[in-house]
């Protein structure tokens, strides 16, 4: 969260330099007013000449500039000249010329790099509607492209290096509110957009990635309190600070090589739909997302063999408290891996014989619970002041434990309570009491295999069923079996009712 108020002001930027047609009554002094004020509520500084003739104002020699956190170093884009046309609708069309060099400073560890990316638009329309303080944008674009134009280390130009992105069909709404606090928002569509890049090195090797996207949308929103202070972040947060945002596409393929010495490598990779969601606000962090039909084919010298595999789902996500508080506060986590198959290549090296099934498998683990901060985890100084927990855990349930593969199956829940106050029973865990119930099926047949197989010693196998059968019970059917293990109050676990410890 270092700089997070450099992300937010970065949010700001792309919503106000996106392509964009709307509705309304609003001046063209009011316009830029609310874009001069959104940039600099988020930190950015604003330079340049103003001049007004024929209900056209122009803003020449146009530069926007903010410092990241101290000696880290500084963005710099240079606008060149804005123009705000009045349409004689109460609408004002923002005219920006076609190409717009960014330029970004940075040291880290005593090294310094400068980078020019520029940023070129074809058939763009943005036209302003609204209220003075209120202003909406709708924008549209036949091309947006963001190019390196440069690079260098250290003062040294850094050469056979490219990066390159194409959107294509661009279109959009953006909102600014400005007044005690700054509110925007964005909502924005590309039909397409396809990415390049390239490098080589005499030491670290090349190499050379395409990617394509299809069906991007895009939902951002923020609140930014006025007067914000990065050294106190967690103050921003409970004075409201908030930015939201949901990305999705429909497709999208990657092909990447590369060779560092040893051998090339070579990926290819497509999906089906995307989406992600990331928050923070409320005194919330929460990051979300998924892929389906995910497809994966990879050779590399450091592996015997390519690698083929699908997946029908691969999400994630958690959900985290960020600040302080005397009560317990929910958090989340999340993982899901559905309907996994590699190749029978890639199986044949540990089951030549075909014997274990091959059906797709699935893992899937979810987890909720509750946990009291005692410090504001946003906040980097406290984070560094030690090595003590920064809190305590109340509370976990296991909402979903899901293990399917090679004939077997494992599939779980349970919920634990803490209690804090001892500390002495689990060796300086905090007490829990609860339980945890589990079912399986198919574990003894794929024991069997995997003594068949070899790859399993037939005593080993043997230890493993005492210790099933201490800890399960037989259930309905064959080669099923369950288990409850149970915490209770008096710090005793038990196993399907019988105590183990």
């Amino acid at each position: 969260m270092k700089n997070w108020k450099k992300f937010s002001g970065a949010g700001g930027l792309a919503l106000l330099m996106s392509t964009t047609a709307a509705l309304a009554d609003v001046s063209n002094r009011d316009v830029w007013d609310a874009w001069k004020g959104v940039l600099t509520n988020v930190g950015y500084e604003v330079s340049g000449s103003e001049s007004e003739s024929g209900g056209v104002l122009t803003v020449s020699d146009l530069v926007m500039s903010f410092d990241m956190a101290p000696e880290e170093g500084d963005v710099r884009v240079e606008m060149g000249e804005l123009r705000f046309e009045e349409q004689g609708d109460g609408t004002v069309r923002v005219i920006m010329q076609d190409s717009i060099p960014v330029h970004v400073s940075v040291t880290e560890d005593g090294d310094a790099s400068d980078m020019t990316v520029l940023s070129m638009m074809k058939g763009a329309d943005i036209v302003a509607s609204g209220d003075p303080g209120d202003v909406t944008y709708t924008y549209s674009a036949d091309t947006v492209d963001i190019v390196l134009d440069s690079i260098t280390e250290n003062g040294e130009p850094i050469e056979d290096l490219e990066f390159k992105v194409n959107a294509m069909g661009v279109s959009g709404k953006s909102a600014a509110n400005v007044g005690d606090t700054v509110k925007f928002s964005q909502q924005s569509a590309i039909n397409s957009m396809s990415i390049v890049a390239s490098g080589e090195d005499e030491e670290e090797g090349s190499f050379d990635l395409k990617a394509d996207i299809i069906g991007m949308a895009m939902d951002f929103a923020g609140l930014v309190p006025e007067g914000m202070d990065e050294a106190e972040p967690g103050d921003a947060f409970r004075a409201g600070f908030n930015m939201s945002g949901t990305f999705s596409s429909e497709g999208s393929t990657m092909v990447l090589s590369a060779d560092e010495g040893a051998g090339p490598t070579n990926l290819n990779m497509t999906t089906g739909k995307s989406t992600l969601l990331v928050r923070a606000g409320d005194g919330e962090f929460e990051y979300d997302g998924g892929v389906n039909n995910l497809a994966v084919n990879m050779v590399s010298p450091d592996l015997p063999l390519p690698v083929v595999l699908n997946m029908n789902e691969f999400s994630y996500g958690f959900l985290m408290p960020l600040l302080k508080g005397d009560t317990p506060q929910d958090f989340d986590a999340s993982f899901k891996l559905a309907g996994l198959t590699v190749s029978d290549m890639l199986w044949g090296i540990f089951d030549p014989g075909g014997m274990l099934p091959r059906d797709p498998a699935t893992l899937s683990l979810a987890v909720t619970g509750t946990a009291t901060l005692f410090e504001d985890l946003v906040n980097e100084e406290e984070m560094e002041g030690g090595d003590e927990i920064p809190g305590e855990l109340n509370s976990l349930t296991l909402s979903e434990i899901v293990l399917d593969m090679v004939g077997a199956k494992i599939t779980g829940d349970g919920d634990f309570t803490f209690d804090n106050t001892d500390l002495q029973t689990f060796d300086g865990f905090p007490r829990p009491t609860g339980a945890v119930n589990l079912q399986a099926k198919g574990i003894n047949g794929l024991l069997d295999t995997l003594v068949a197989m070899g790859l399993l010693p037939e005593e080993q196998v043997m230890g493993a069923r005492m210790m099933m059968a201490m800890f399960t019970v037989p259930g309905e059917a064959e080669d099923e079996m369950s288990s409850k293990i149970e915490i209770n109050e008096a710090g005793h676990v038990l196993a399907n009712g019988q105590r183990i410890q």
